[in-house]
C-alpha cells in the first residue's frame, strides 16, 4: 500500500522508499565520483594507460575507474589473461597506487545516506529506524547493477570488468542494506 509521500507500508509501519531511493543513488553518484577524483588522475598518468590509448586500445577512463568503484565494495574485477585464462584482481589492494582510503567511501556514505533516511522518515525505536535506514538500497542496487554492466570492456573475445554476481549481491544489496541500516539506527540512537 502506498501513500502520498511515496512512503509504502508493510504491517502498518511506513517505509520511507521514495526518500531511501533518492539518498540510495546520491550516495551512489557521490561515491563513484569521489572514486573519479581519487582515481582517474593516476589511470590516466600510468604507463600501460598511455601505452594502450597510444595504440587506441584504451578503454575510457570512467569504465575503469567504474572497476575501481567495484572494488571498493570488495568486488573483484575479472581480466582475461592468456589461453582464456581469467584473473580476478582487486586493484586497490594490487596497486600501490589507489589507497586503501577508497573502501572507506561507499560505506561512509551510505552511513550517511541511512542517516538522512531515517531522520526524514521520524521513526521511533531503533528497529524502525534501521529498516527506513535500509531502504537506500531501492536507489543504489538498479544503478549498482546497470553500471556493472556498462563498465565491462570487451577483450578480444572475452570481457574484463567488475564480476557480475558480487556486484549485484556486495555493492547493490549487501553494502546498503547493511549500511544503511546502520546509519538509521545511529540517527535514532543519537536523537
Amino acid at each position: 500500500m502506498a501513500t502520498e509521500t511515496g512512503e509504502s507500508t508493510v504491517r502498518g509501519t511506513a517505509l520511507p522508499l521514495v526518500p531511501g531511493a533518492l539518498a540510495g543513488g546520491a550516495a551512489w553518484l557521490v561515491s563513484y565520483l569521489l572514486t573519479y577524483v581519487l582515481t582517474s588522475g593516476t589511470i590516466q598518468n600510468s604507463g600501460l594507460y598511455k601505452a594502450l590509448d597510444a595504440v587506441n586500445s584504451a578503454p575510457p577512463v570512467w569504465k575503469l575507474v567504474g572497476w575501481l568503484f567495484y572494488n571498493a565494495h570488495v568486488v573483484n574485477s575479472d581480466v582475461p589473461g592468456l589461453f582464456g585464462t581469467t584473473s580476478v584482481v582487486n586493484f586497490i589492494s594490487r596497486v600501490d597506487a589507489f589507497s586503501p582510503v577508497l573502501y572507506v567511501v561507499p560505506p561512509a556514505l551510505l552511513l550517511a545516506a541511512g542517516i538522512v533516511t531515517a531522520r526524514r522518515s521520524g521513526l521511533g525505536s531503533v528497529a524502525e529506524a534501521a529498516t527506513s535506514g535500509a531502504t537506500v538500497v531501492v536507489g543504489y542496487l538498479p544503478l549498482s547493477i546497470v553500471i556493472a554492466f556498462l563498465v565491462r570492456v570487451p577483450v578480444g573475445q572475452q570481457v574484463a570488468g567488475p564480476d557480475l554476481l558480487t556486484a549485484v549481491l556486495l555493492a547493490g544489496v549487501l553494502y546498503p542494506l547493511v549500511c544503511g541500516a546502520v546509519g538509521g539506527a545511529i540517527a535514532q540512537i543519537a536523537d
